[in-house]
């Protein structure tokens, strides 16, 4: 799977700084234009454990500046986390960044899953009418959608008296039930993901909701899901039972407060 990440227009200074003659005024002048850039997402490998690599084109590079992009990106090729820095600074900066400026480490992640989210959203709206229709009947099965998420997440933290650098990702499939015209859902998973070194983990989440009215302000909920933390894994479970109302605007909440007041007097 291939996501695309178009429209960026920036300079390739910073990007190839290293690779510029020191005093040619010139280069300097032409790489300080800017230019358009293609960011490409590629998804590889078992869904479980995806391999997840980026790709960049100049396609307008000028002639000048060629040569030096061209070692740029032989140069990322074999330095895997440099390009995810540059990749990270694209898409959430719009431009790039000079080589050990510094940590991007929560930009990566939110690369990472900015990306992963089109892809599942894609994937999502292909596959959900597809399981519909050939498992729902229509009566006591009126839908079936399909979950797909991807999270990768790193950060430092403190540990004793030096600094840990922890790295995980965690992908999370399931399919989402709806029975009696969308009255109860009824969300199951499996997540699988990765902590650290050798800390490889499956388990499984369900989530299920019930509308007790008829206008589905009233929901019934009854989940477990298990998140990933930085420290480990943590289990959540839980019941209760909500009020939801549809609004346009906080006006329309004043003023149904007012008519409530004016009633009860």
């Amino acid at each position: 799977i291939d996501a695309e990440f178009r429209g960026v227009n920036t300079s390739p200074y910073n990007f190839i700084s290293e690779y510029i003659p020191e005093g040619d005024l010139k280069v300097q002048a032409e790489a300080s234009r800017p230019t358009p850039v293609d960011l490409t997402l590629n998804l590889r490998g078992d869904l479980l454990k995806p391999e997840i690599t980026f790709k960049i084109d100049f396609p307008q590079i000028s002639p000048e500046l060629k040569t030096y992009v061209d070692s740029k990106l032989r140069a990322l090729e074999q330095d895997p986390n440099e390009l995810y820095k540059q990749a990270a600074s694209l898409i959430s900066f719009g431009s790039f960044i000079p080589k050990d400026n510094f940590n991007l480490s929560a930009v990566t992640a939110t690369a990472y899953n900015t990306l992963s989210d089109l892809i599942s959203n894609q994937l999502t709206q292909i596959l959900s009418p597809m399981l519909t229709a050939a498992v729902a009947d229509g009566k006591v099965l009126t839908g079936v959608d399909l979950n797909l998420n991807y999270n990768f997440y790193e950060a430092n933290t403190t540990q004793g008296a030096g600094i840990q650098n922890r790295i995980g990702s965690e992908l999370l499939i399931g399919p989402s039930l709806k029975f009696f015209n969308d009255r109860l859902i009824v969300n199951t998973g499996v997540k699988s993901g990765e902590q650290g070194r050798n800390q490889n983990y499956v388990a499984g989440e369900a989530d299920l909701q019930y509308y007790l009215s008829a206008d589905k302000r009233y929901i019934l909920r009854i989940y477990q899901n298990n998140d990933a933390v930085l420290e480990g894994r943590r289990i959540k479970s839980g019941v209760g039972i909500s009020f939801r109302r549809s609004m346009d605007s906080f006006a329309e909440l004043f003023q149904r407060n007012k008519k409530k007041r004016a009633k009860s007097k």
